[in-house]
């Protein structure tokens, strides 16, 4: 889960990035990779984040159920 966090931060600061060279008036190979980069990165963690923090509580309720 906190490798996703990391992710999700690594996106936001490339999508920051990539719009400031957006606006920058940067050519496109700079700002677009930036862009893609951080659109799919926050896009696909944050899917992911809500799923696997939902299979993590079930795993650990299990575990302390059969542990109890």
């Amino acid at each position: 889960m906190a490798l996703c966090l990391v992710f999700m931060t690594i996106g936001g600061l490339s999508l920051v990035l990539g719009i400031a060279a957006l606006f920058a008036s940067q050519p496109y190979a700079v700002w677009f990779p930036s862009l893609l980069i951080g659109g799919i990165l926050l896009l696909v963690g944050g899917i992911l984040y809500p799923v696997l923090r939902k299979v993590y509580l079930d795993h650990e309720l299990h575990t302390i159920a059969a542990a109890g």
